[in-house]
């Protein structure tokens, strides 16, 4: 019989195995189209918000870990079955109707643009709607304000420029970050509702 430590590690490992997929649907993505709306012009390339948006990456792999260790089993459960469904959902689109972004030519030679100009590099200009920044986000944001009530206000505000910064880096236009939101918001209950049903008892944070 699986033991509770090994069933963790067991939704850990799937959880990065699945995340880690992005990266080659991302080298493989080619044609496509470009979801970009009249507001996006005028939204300005800031490459300042690299910061919040590659601190994305680093929270995301935080929280993860931080879940793994301390989370209460049924709802890291959720957490990850939440995650899953996200990802299946935005991987499939990204495979059956792939986007991108026509992204700017980075200029500058200071630090900031130079890591604008990596980011740019490591990642291609596809896999843009929706945005997997966004959702993910949005998942971590709602599972850590039921989970740790004391860091709600830091993790809304690290949720929100972690957001904001997939349009001023110009790795996302609007709809990539609206529907980001939802797919995030959406997958959040459909894996609580899973997740409650396979355990067999509600869940809480306790």
């Amino acid at each position: 019989m699986t033991s509770p430590k090994s069933k963790r590690l067991i939704w850990l490992v799937v959880l990065v195995a699945v995340v880690s997929l992005y990266f080659p649907i991302n080298r493989m993505a080619e044609g496509g189209v470009v979801l970009e709306t009249i507001l996006d012009p005028s939204i300005p390339l800031a490459p300042v918000w690299v910061i919040p948006y590659l601190s994305g990456l680093f929270l995301f792999i935080l929280v993860l870990l931080w879940a793994y260790q301390k989370m209460p089993s049924a709802m890291f459960a959720s957490f990850v079955t939440s995650n899953l469904m996200a990802a299946g959902v935005a991987y499939t689109i990204y495979l059956v109707y792939p986007t991108f972004v026509l992204r700017p030519t980075i200029t500058g030679t200071d630090t900031l643009s130079r890591w604008m100009a990596w980011l740019y590099a490591a990642d291609k200009a596809y896999n843009a709607f929706p945005s997997s920044h966004t959702f993910y986000t949005v998942i971590a944001w709602l599972y850590l304000w039921g989970w740790q009530p004391r860091l709600r206000i830091i993790a809304t505000v690290m949720a929100i420029l972690i957001i904001l910064s997939t349009l001023f880096t110009k790795q996302h236009h609007i709809p990539d970050l609206v529907v980001g939101v939802i797919l995030g918001v959406a997958s959040f209950w459909v894996g609580k509702k899973l997740a409650s049903r396979s355990s067999g008892s509600p869940l809480d944070n306790s």
